[in-house]
């Protein structure tokens, strides 16, 4: 019979109970999380441009409606993003998807850097380190 942390025992004692020790690891190191990452659009966009977008859904729907960045038309089946200004963050116009990543890469690139995960092009090795190479093989 167990009363709390004791157990009891004959005539009256009570002896600790002895529990099994429970190994808690801290929790791993938090990333800090891109600040869009995992929002829904209503809770990254402000109610003002999500009605916008809905009231555009029918328009570029028709397939007659330039991408403002590129002006090529954005297809009715086609996706598409309501673009913003780059630096304004003012909206400018629906725009396709492809237009939209390849902005906000261009402007990554040009606040940070080129991105240290692209591969380089793979520059040739001095004939004089030629051992390194496997040996060629021959086609009989």
């Amino acid at each position: 019979m167990t009363h709390g942390n004791t157990v009891a025992q004959g005539y009256g004692q009570r002896a600790p109970v002895r529990r099994a020790a429970v190994l808690v690891q801290p929790p791993p190191p938090r990333r800090r999380a891109h600040r869009n990452r995992g929002l829904t659009p209503a809770q990254r966009y402000p109610p003002e441009r999500r009605r916008l977008r809905r009231k555009l859904i029918p328009v570029v729907a028709r397939g007659t409606t330039p991408c403002w960045r590129c002006g090529a038309v954005i297809g009715g089946n086609e996706g598409w993003d309501l673009g913003h200004a780059d630096f304004g963050g003012r909206v400018m116009g629906p725009e396709h998807i492809r237009c939209n990543r390849r902005a906000a890469a261009q402007k990554r690139q040009l606040l940070y850097g080129p991105s240290k995960y692209v591969s380089q092009p793979r520059r040739k090795r001095p004939s004089a380190l030629g051992f390194f190479d496997p040996p060629a093989r021959h086609r009989h």
